[in-house]
């Protein structure tokens, strides 16, 4: 795998967590 692969699967996994994060965050409130 390239860098560039691993670089754009590694930024897909942090938006996909920062999606959950949020979605946790607002369903506590």
């Amino acid at each position: 795998m390239t860098d560039t692969e691993k670089k754009v699967m590694y930024e897909k996994q942090n938006e996909l967590k920062g999606q959950r994060e949020k979605l946790e965050r607002n369903f506590i409130w």
